[in-house]
This record gives C-alpha cells, sequence and structure tokens, in this order.
C-alpha cells in the first residue's frame, strides 16, 4: 500500500516550469509499451523542454532494466548528436 501510494504522488509531480527553464539537451527514452507512464508525459515535455528530444525504445517501463543495449544505444546517439565537435590538434 505504502509503494503504491508512492508511485501515486511520482506520476503528479509537475515540473513545468523547471523544465522549460532547462537550456541543455535532454534526452527522454519512452516505453513503447509502458502501462505506468502515459505516452502523454512525453509529448509534455517534447513541448515544455525546449531541447528535448524523445526517443521510443521497444519494451515496457523499466526500460534500463529489459532493454539496457537499446537505450545505451540511444544514449550513445544522443551524445554523439549533441556533442561539440572535436578541435583539430
Amino acid at each position: 500500500m505504502r509503494e503504491r501510494l508512492r508511485c501515486q504522488a511520482a506520476l503528479r509531480v509537475e515540473a513545468d516550469a523547471t523544465l522549460s527553464s532547462l537550456d541543455v539537451p535532454i534526452l527522454y527514452l519512452q516505453a513503447a509499451h509502458d502501462r505506468v507512464v502515459a505516452a502523454a508525459a512525453a509529448r509534455r515535455i517534447a513541448a515544455v523542454a525546449r531541447r528535448a528530444c524523445v526517443k521510443q525504445v521497444a519494451g515496457p517501463h523499466f526500460l534500463l532494466q529489459v532493454v539496457p543495449a537499446a537505450c545505451a544505444r540511444e544514449a550513445r546517439r544522443f551524445i554523439h548528436d549533441h556533442s561539440p565537435p572535436e578541435a583539430d590538434h
């Protein structure tokens, strides 16, 4: 019961003000088959955070635990795409 209340409270967090103030690239890995977090959450983050990038990954909630290789691949791609070019030495 206590765990369920904690989960419900986490899903009600209002983060729009914080997200809209961030000026850094943000990667949101959206589980394609998530039964906990609604797809609308990804759309909301993309609308509020200026530099958000939403990538859908095939899998359920707890993507990092269930499909870590796919998540790592998306993270590497995101870091590569958002890193400054290397300086010539």
